[in-house]
């Protein structure tokens, strides 16, 4: 157990967090140290201030009924009000959430995959609570259904059935980015691209694996050069 002893520049209160994994503090942009809970205090005043939390960022904890959409430390919390999971064509699953944000606003969040737990494009919607129960209750439980944002102007948009030369598509589009994507970075927005770049290769009797190299090459993250 290590202990660790610092001064929070924004409660200016000196603190002392035993811990071997955790140093119990955070760094704001100007090099400060910042105690958990004022992290929370910080996190939550940018939230109403911007409307968004991508320079955070939030993540996504907990079951499917039980989820929270949380802070790293932990000291910002606000309980997922309504989840849905529907396909996507890369990370194979994403989970939409809405939850009732730091100024009683409905704000929605996207989680890629079931392999991280950062919740992306945090932002506050028109709605407040009773609004967004309102909206829930236009889906039926017989469909499939998804909510691509939940802003007045967006529709409800179902899930229609793929056809089998569409699953054919996407499963050979999956194995081709298996075989050049692999161990390799890019952009969560990027990946969409890159199905994409497979998707229009397959509908004119192109190489699959070849347009995906492609956009591979294209789009991913390269370290810069600093010889």
């Amino acid at each position: 157990m290590t202990r660790h002893e610092f001064k929070c520049a924004l409660c200016d209160e000196s603190k002392v967090h035993e811990s071997s994994l955790t140093t119990g503090n955070g760094i704001d942009t100007d090099g400060r140290k910042l105690c958990f809970e004022c992290c929370g205090k910080r996190d939550r005043r940018t939230m109403i201030e911007v409307g968004h939390s991508r320079n955070l960022p939030l993540y996504l904890c907990g079951e499917k009924g039980k989820a929270e959409v949380t802070n790293w430390p932990g000291t910002l919390r606000f309980p997922v009000y309504f989840q849905r999971a529907s396909r996507h064509n890369l990370a194979r699953v994403r989970h939409d959430v809405w939850f009732v944000g730091p100024d009683r606003h409905v704000w929605h969040g996207v989680q890629y995959g079931n392999w991280s737990q950062v919740c992306h494009a945090v932002e506050r919607t028109r709605f407040r609570k009773p609004q967004l129960k309102a909206r829930q209750a236009q889906v039926t439980t017989k469909l499939s259904c998804t909510f691509t944002d939940i802003t007045p102007q967006e529709p409800i948009m179902a899930i229609r059935r793929m056809t089998k030369e569409e699953k054919r598509i996407e499963v050979a589009v999956e194995a081709a980015f298996r075989k050049v994507g692999s161990n390799r970075q890019f952009k969560i927005f990027d990946l969409a691209k890159i199905s994409n770049a497979g998707n229009v290769a397959a509908k004119a009797g192109q190489d699959i694996e070849a347009a995906v190299a492609k956009a591979c090459d294209q789009f991913e993250i390269k370290e810069p050069d600093i010889t």
